[in-house]
């Protein structure tokens, strides 16, 4: 019995001396495993970044759908390798853990750069937070969640109140307002028309012209309430809109190709152009394969 009770103590003393790492300890290791981590993110090695993770994990990324396993997670890292996206560079930075038996919680910011086709670099920056469970030793992610310091939305509606005194700062302005908007749509839908990729899932809408001005209308609505202009898109969500179309992710690539196109022809600023992009890149998951 008292050989018993020696074991006992011996093994709840080994397994409180497992997880008595100090918060400084562990934010060096997870920030050693964020470099390893990084590298295989630019490497574009989708199994050794998986390999970091526990069975069924969840994945919560900005401006895509919750991801709740392995599987779903290679099927998203799919979708963004046939829609031509490269990362260039990534990093990641744990700033505070906080652990609670086998659980700690890594939270940190990260930078990512991305090669888009036709498109250029986009850039991104925010916080992430991990949550990591202590299986026999050895750190398995069980959540992450991803969280973008530069939400479009805030530029699209203005950061400030004042919308008279600050109208330059509202992308609705500067894309020329109401009426270079209209503008920069005809020539959008133009574009697409003319676009050998993507022209068959339009040329139908010109086979009734009050149809065709009704989507155009509504295209322009779009735009306007959506980059913070006072006007009011009375048509479908995005999803609703392109439910049943099954388009793909080159498709999705092709139209946006397009828009940058005529953004530029319209000299519109790199700096706005770029808000539109992360604009119109958030409804991905709520276009591409409904």
């Amino acid at each position: 019995m008292k050989n018993f009770f020696l074991i006992c103590v011996a093994i709840l003393f080994n397994s409180s001396q497992l997880y008595a790492q100090s918060e400084d300890e562990l934010i060096a290791k997870f920030n050693e495993t964020n470099k390893k981590f990084s590298q295989m993110m630019v490497d574009n090695d989708l199994e050794g970044m998986l390999s970091y993770y526990a069975e069924n994990p969840i994945s919560m990324p900005s401006y895509q759908p919750m991801l709740r396993s392995l599987d779903a997670m290679r099927e998203s890292h799919k979708q963004q390798h046939e829609m031509g996206m490269k990362v260039t560079a990534f990093e990641l930075i744990a700033t505070d853990v906080i652990v609670e038996g086998n659980i700690a919680i890594e939270i940190g910011t990260y930078t990512i750069s991305m090669d888009m086709p036709e498109m250029g670099t986009m850039d991104d920056h925010g916080k992430y937070m991990n949550v990591w469970e202590n299986q026999g030793g050895d750190w398995k992610l069980r959540a992450d969640m991803w969280n973008t310091d530069m939400n479009p939305w805030m530029q699209m509606k203005g950061e400030h109140d004042d919308y008279a005194m600050n109208k330059e700062d509202i992308l609705f302005e500067r894309l020329g307002g109401e009426e270079g908007i209209s503008a920069i749509v005809e020539d959008i839908i133009d574009a697409h028309l003319n676009n050998p990729a993507i022209k068959n899932r339009f040329t139908y809408l010109t086979e009734n012209p009050e149809h065709f001005e009704l989507f155009k209308q509504n295209v322009k609505d779009f735009f306007g309430a959506g980059t913070g202009g006072y006007v009011t898109y009375k048509g479908k969500d995005m999803q609703n809109a392109h439910k049943g179309m099954q388009l793909s992710g080159m498709e999705f690539i092709d139209a946006i190709s397009d828009i940058m196109m005529v953004l530029k022809q319209h000299n519109i600023d790199e700096e706005s152009r770029k808000d539109v992009l992360y604009i119109l890149y958030s409804f991905k998951d709520q276009i591409i394969a409904q």
